[in-house]
């Protein structure tokens, strides 16, 4: 999480120590003083975070508003079960209607957020997804495929066959920095961020700041996974937000129906 209630935050340890060994009186005007700086946030009057941790959160939401637009819909002049069938056709392959679902709602909406178990088909949809923007943008197809962690990519990429780069190369880092940012775009046309759980807001709200409104943008994760290294709840947050088109696979891959490891980690 990126913030704890004040009664939570009050109650830890090392602030009971810290009012154990001055006095609350002094710990109170501590907390207003930081508060006037800036260097901590008091919300409602119900939660605190830190100065930094909350300018990230709201520009990150700020930036998911930017790239959904007013309702977070594209109008597609396509025939999108077709396009779906052609593909089943070229893999020999039938998809679940959770997997057709998510391709066609991804397809129509601008932001979206694709979630499930391992074994659900997150990964082949994908392929699949990708296959199709390709056909339907033609020339202007431009993917960009990224993760946090440079073993995350390569399994996006295996997984996709497109080329996937970790967070950081995607961005350009170097020297401290990022190449890439509000005034210096990605060129892209579909943006694609796996194991979405792992990723801290404050780079997910820099990744999101270097996209061109009208790309499209997907998240990829399952909530029970790895959470981030820094501060983010971004699966549970992200379903709470307004206008998020959020698609959760359920049903495992036909190949995976009778594996004993899919009872095991599903029970």
């Amino acid at each position: 999480r990126s913030y704890v209630s004040i009664r939570e935050f009050d109650n830890s340890p090392i602030i009971t120590n810290i009012i154990s060994n001055t006095n609350e009186q002094l710990y109170r005007q501590c907390i207003r003083e930081l508060a006037n700086e800036d260097k901590i946030k008091i919300i409602n009057e119900k939660y605190v975070t830190t100065g930094t941790i909350y300018k990230y959160d709201v520009s990150l939401y700020k930036e998911l508003n930017r790239l959904m637009g007013i309702n977070n819909k594209r109008n597609l002049n396509v025939d999108i079960d077709e396009l779906i069938k052609e593909e089943e056709r070229i893999y020999n392959v039938e998809l679940n209607d959770g997997q057709k679902n998510a391709i066609k709602e991804i397809l129509q909406h601008n932001v979206s957020l694709l979630t499930g178990g391992g074994r659900t088909g997150k990964s082949f949809s994908t392929r699949i997804l990708l296959n199709i923007i390709e056909k339907i943008q033609g020339e202007d197809f431009r993917p960009t495929l990224c993760a946090l962690s440079g073993k995350a990519s390569k399994v996006l990429a295996n997984s996709t066959g497109r080329e996937a780069k970790t967070i950081h190369r995607t961005l350009g880092f170097a020297k401290g920095g990022f190449s890439h940012s509000e005034n210096d775009k990605l060129d892209t046309s579909i943006l694609i961020v796996d194991e979405i759980s792992m990723c801290p807001n404050d780079l997910l709200s820099m990744l999101l700041t270097a996209l061109e409104e009208g790309t499209y943008v997907l998240f990829i994760g399952d909530d029970n996974q790895l959470t981030s290294i820094g501060f983010s709840n971004s699966i549970h947050d992200f379903t709470k937000m307004k206008n998020m088109n959020c698609i959760n696979l359920t049903l495992p891959m036909r190949q995976a129906m009778k594996s004993g490891i899919l009872e095991i980690c599903t029970s």
